[in-house]
């Protein structure tokens, strides 16, 4: 999950889009500069090639290592998949959710969410 989470960080790809990469994803430019391929769910196309930084190149290469014995059900050589198939994004966010550091940082999201409603409903009664 941590190479997942630093893919999504650094590139802001959607998270449908970033679990169905593939293994080979990862390409280079003519200066030697990595960049990631990737298919558009949403507009049901190859996005195009975007530069990403070392650290999402070795993000890829550690995951290739991850699933390199994981059987390949869909004959795509996703990266992130399973002895069962994909990961699917509902079950990374209940991970998420239960992860310890991430319990601080839900309690600070709810608090936010829960001051803009109030700021919401004050402007929308004034």
């Amino acid at each position: 999950m941590r190479n997942l989470v630093e893919i999504l960080r650094v590139v802001g790809l959607r998270a449908e889009d970033a679990l169905h990469l593939q293994e080979d994803c990862l390409d280079w430019d003519a200066v030697g500069d990595p960049r990631l391929r990737w298919y558009n769910h949403k507009m049901k196309r190859e996005g195009r090639p975007l530069p990403v930084t070392n650290e999402v190149a070795d993000a890829i290469k550690r995951q290739r290592e991850l699933v390199k014995d994981v059987p390949d059900h869909f004959s795509a050589r996703y990266l992130f998949r399973t002895d069962y198939g994909l990961y699917k994004f509902e079950s990374l966010q209940l991970k998420m959710l239960k992860s310890p550091a991430s319990k601080n940082e839900s309690e600070r999201l709810k608090s936010k969410s829960d001051h803009l409603k109030k700021r919401t409903n004050c402007s929308m009664e004034s």
